[in-house]
């Protein structure tokens, strides 16, 4: 049995999800965080910080992570066709991303923090659209997990994006273990 810890962190919506592979995959825990924006984005990120380390400590305690993958920005954000962050926001979320993910750093054995792209691990699942249906459907076939009763329309694509970032930590670390990695 392996338990992994995803994480896509955002300014306006950081998702985390505790997924478990044993006989199946199963989600053990999933949420959002969602913060009010204010000019100093440092409190922010502060905030963001806070609220990840409470709630996946209290489902942590029950089921602790073998392992943790938070999602880095692309190496080419500017690219005709790819998705583009405006020139004032990109610093605020490089630093949101960094701080969440030496925050779950700290939380992990060194051989166990992943820090792929979006390009990495969502390679071979459906292309995102406008609220990440194709990804969402994914989340129910794989897991038998209902991501828009679960959490509301709003979000569901952030969170069915962390739980299968988790599930790509999962089968990662599986294929690391076998080669000896």
């Amino acid at each position: 049995m392996t338990i992994a810890l995803g994480v896509d962190p955002s300014l306006s919506c950081t998702a985390w999800a505790i997924v478990k592979e044993d006989v199946g995959l199963r989600v053990i825990a999933a949420g959002k965080i969602v913060v009010e924006p204010e000019k100093d984005v440092w409190k922010r990120v502060n905030r963001i910080c806070q609220r990840l380390y409470a709630d996946v400590m209290t489902n942590a305690n029950e089921c602790p992570a073998d392992i943790a993958a938070v999602e880095m920005p692309m190496t080419a954000m500017f690219r005709r066709g790819e998705q583009q962050r405006s020139a004032t926001t990109l610093p605020g979320y490089g630093v949101c991303v960094g701080a969440v993910a030496m925050m779950v750093r700290s939380w992990m054995p060194a051989n166990a923090f992943l820090a792929p792209s979006a390009t990495d691990w969502a390679r071979g699942l459906p292309k995102a659209d406008e609220r990440k249906g194709g990804r969402i459907r994914q989340v129910g076939y794989l897991f038998n997990y209902d991501v828009d009763t679960q959490h509301g329309r709003t979000h569901a694509g952030d969170i069915a994006d962390a739980i299968l970032l988790g599930r790509w930590a999962l089968d990662r670390h599986r294929l690391e273990s076998r080669v000896g990695a």
